[in-house]
């Protein structure tokens, strides 16, 4: 709330606005993982499959090519006939500081 006061009340200046209306709040959190980003299939017990991509932190941006192309690589490869479980690659080297 300080920030968002603090942001309205900047941009009013600048922008030469008369009691803007903040229609609501919203917070960017950038989560990544100490073991690096995940990239990961679950197979559902309905034969559907989640793909997982997360912990990227601040380097959301800069990673999202090559983790999208893994995603793609595991979505591509899910088919009825392989086993049920997880399939899990970890990009441990690809780590936010």
């Amino acid at each position: 709330p300080t920030s968002t006061s603090r942001i309205v009340a900047e941009c009013s200046r600048v922008l030469n606005l008369d009691k803007p209306r903040v229609l609501a709040e919203r917070v960017g959190l950038r989560p990544f993982r100490r073991s690096g980003v995940c990239v990961e299939g679950d197979r559902l017990r309905d034969g559907r499959t989640v793909i997982h991509n997360y912990g990227h932190g601040g380097s959301g941006f800069t990673l999202s090519w090559g983790c999208a192309r893994e995603g793609f690589k595991l979505a591509r490869g899910c088919h009825p006939d392989r086993r049920e479980g997880s399939h899990v690659r970890t990009l441990g080297n690809a780590r936010s500081k």
